[in-house]
This record gives structure tokens, sequence and C-alpha cells, in this order.
């Protein structure tokens, strides 16, 4: 990885002598090889220090195919006097003129935003201060394999939407093996936290107006609701009827295979809980699948449906159900025993998963 890093290069490229403007830099970083130059290799590649033996196995390793044996060790212990001390100022520094030298101190090495919990506000400050650099940092690191955690992935994509910066929110979205419907659900939590505030204040209001008290229990519940929202309020963002339009496009671009597979193998409370803060409508916003919601809120999959018929599997009728559908491997893994030799040759046929074939 050569050259420099972000801004500085970006600047100075051009098309037809022109400068590209903000928007078509950050796109070319998503969608050209991302080079961070020395200085930029090092922030990302020194988490944590090791020896050359070590990192040289590690990247024989990588490139052969198998699992970084060091890796579970590294992100045990990313620079940990560094991330210690960013920590520590991130809760001491509450001033103005403080949270000028964090943002100061975190712009020279923007990789430790990534592997910390560094908090709301601090996302939404860097994605406004060093905008380039921010976006590039968490490319190198996510094209890099290092896990960043739930949490800090919500939390970005949530200052992505307090910007009103959808174009960024859409790409990383796009990214579906890192962002999804936890991180989604996660982010919209956030910044509806003041609605939900408001909420549980009309209901407090309500119980303490009431002519026979309610019970000590009731009303520390609803207080110890409010304290808990308050205490993860953002400083700014609300689900906005525009952010609502754009989750609705993200919904409608799940494919037909994708729902089911939902239906099957996943909770559905985080479908309930995206319906409710956006208002989902069970036909216009799942038009490949009008039964998905309604099957979410506890209504039985329709007859002839993959979902209804996979519900009926039996070690019986798992070969008369492979041949004539595309059941997911996952769902009939624990019947592999009673496989005839034609249902794992169809299998093999519309499994995406190399793995899968390996039997």
């Amino acid at each position: 990885m050569n050259g420099t890093c972000n801004e500085t290069s970006l600047k100075k490229e051009s098309l037809g002598g022109k400068q590209p403007n903000t928007r078509e830099r950050v796109a070319r970083i998503f969608h050209e090889p991302v080079n961070l130059g020395k200085e930029g290799v090092n922030n990302i590649k020194k988490m944590p220090r090791q020896n050359r033996r070590q990192r040289g196995r590690g990247g024989r390793n990588f490139h052969r195919g198998r699992r970084n044996p060091h890796r579970a060790h590294s992100q045990a212990n990313n620079e940990p006097y560094e991330s210690e001390e960013l920590m520590r100022e991130m809760k001491g520094q509450s001033g103005e003129v403080e949270r000028s030298k964090l943002i100061k101190k975190v712009t020279d090495k923007p990789h430790l935003v990534f592997i910390n919990n560094a908090g709301f506000d601090l996302h939404y400050d860097l994605q406004d201060s060093i905008h380039d650099n921010y976006w590039a940092t968490l490319l190198a690191l996510v094209k890099s394999g290092y896990e960043i955690s739930v949490g800090n992935k919500a939390l970005i994509l949530a200052a992505a939407w307090a910007h009103k910066d959808h174009v960024m929110a859409d790409r990383l979205l796009a990214l579906k093996d890192h962002f999804g419907l936890v991180e989604v659900i996660k982010a919209l939590s956030l910044l509806d936290s003041g609605r939900k505030i408001r909420e549980w204040e009309k209901k407090l209001r309500r119980m303490e107006l009431q002519k026979d008290k309610p019970k000590k229990g009731k009303l520390s519940k609803c207080k110890q609701n409010i304290e808990n929202l308050k205490s993860v309020q953002p400083k700014v963002g609300s689900v906005s009827g525009a952010l609502i339009r754009h989750i609705k496009k993200w919904v409608h671009l799940h494919t037909k295979e994708e729902l089911e597979y939902f239906a099957l193998f996943y909770p559905k409370e985080n479908w309930k809980k995206l319906a409710d803060i956006c208002h989902l409508n069970p036909k216009k916003d799942f038009q490949v699948i009008p039964w998905f919601l309604p099957h979410c809120f506890g209504e039985a999959a329709p007859d002839g449906s993959l979902v209804q018929r996979c519900s009926l599997i039996t070690a019986e009728n798992v070969n008369e159900l492979v041949s004539g559908n595309e059941v997911p491997f996952s769902h009939i893994k624990s019947l592999s025993n009673v496989l005839n030799d034609a249902s794992k040759v169809r299998i093999a046929t519309y499994s995406k998963n190399l793995s899968t074939v390996l039997w």
C-alpha cells in the first residue's frame, strides 16, 4: 500500500483539470483501492505491535485462507496504552476547548475511534471535521477483515443519518455482511430515543394525575426507563420522514429468498421494532412477500410457502421436499444423515456457500 492518504491524494486528483468535489472523492474511496500511505498503514497495522515472526505467520495464514491465529489476541489487546488514554480523555473532557483537543488527537489516529466505544458525539463530530479520512479509515478496516463491534457500527450509521448523509449511509448498508438489520435497529433506536422519552413522560404524568395512586413499582420503572433513554439520547438527530423513506427503500431491496431466510432463522422482534419505528406497510413495503410482516407478528405462513413447508419437514419427507424446493441446508442440517444422493446433488446446485457442498 503506497501513496499518500485520503484528503491530500484525493485533492491532487483531477478530472479534466477540475478538482472533484467531496462527494466524488468519497465515492472513489468506496469504489477504488484505498492507499493510506506509511502513516495510515502504520496506524492500522500496529494493532497490536507484534514481532516480525508472528506478523509473518499471520500474513501467511491469512493468504492461505486460514484463520489468523493471532487475530483474537490482536483484537483483545489493540494498542492498550493509547486506547485507555483515549477513553479516559473522552470521559473527562466535556468542555469545548478540551473537546477540540480530543478531536485533534483522534484526527491523527482515526482508527482509534473504531476500536473503542467512543460514543455518538465523537463519531458525529469526526464525520464532519475529517469526513474523507474518517470514511477511508473505516473502509480500510472493513476490507482488512477487522471486526468492528455491532455497537460501534450502529453509532457510525446513526451519526451519518444525523448528518443527513444518506449517500454514505446507503453505501454502508450496501455492505450487507457488515451492516444489517441489527445495526439498523440499534441506530434507529438511538435516534428515536427522544420520541420514546416524550412517550414515557406523558405516561408518567397520566399515572401521577390518576385518582387511585399507582403502585410505587410502576412509577419507579417508568422513571428508570426515562433515565435510561436520556443517558443514550444523542445531542442531535431524530427519525425524520426523510430517514423513514430511506429505510423503506432499503427494505424494498430485500429479495424473496432473503426474507424467507429471515422468517426461518432470525428472531421476529427486530422486524417488529422496525415496523413500529418506520410505520412499515405489509403490502407496500414487502411486495415480494406480503405475508412476511404479519408472520413476524404471529400469523402463520400461508399454505404452500417455503416457510410453511419447512415447518413440516421430517426424516420421512425431507428428500421429497428438497426435490421440489430450494430448502436452505442450514434448516435440514440435522437430517443430513437421511439425505439421498439426488438430494445432495440438488442442494449443491442451489447453495451459494462452498462449505455446504463439502459433505
